[in-house]
């Protein structure tokens, strides 16, 4: 979980995946602080266990809030 809130949900949803997926590792101050302030909707943690997002995709997107930010650097690649 070190590379951000996105891979972690992109990641929770791959080990619902695969049958030998055991162990997440996630950083507690990251998950209540600062990735909630980045998605709308994280993986749900809890006694030990880690559950997925519902919605489409990864369930969860970046806040408005983030996205409107001045300082907002958006690359968007042309295909």
């Amino acid at each position: 979980d070190c590379t951000g809130p996105v891979v972690l949900c992109a990641n929770t949803h791959l080990m619902m995946a695969s049958a030998n997926a055991l162990i997440v590792e996630t950083v507690r101050a990251s998950y209540s602080g600062f990735y909630r302030e980045v998605l709308t909707a994280l993986p749900r943690i809890a006694d030990g266990w880690v559950y997925p997002m519902a919605g489409p995709g990864l369930g969860t997107a970046l806040r408005p809030e983030i996205i409107a930010r001045p300082d907002a650097r958006i690359r968007r690649s042309a295909g």
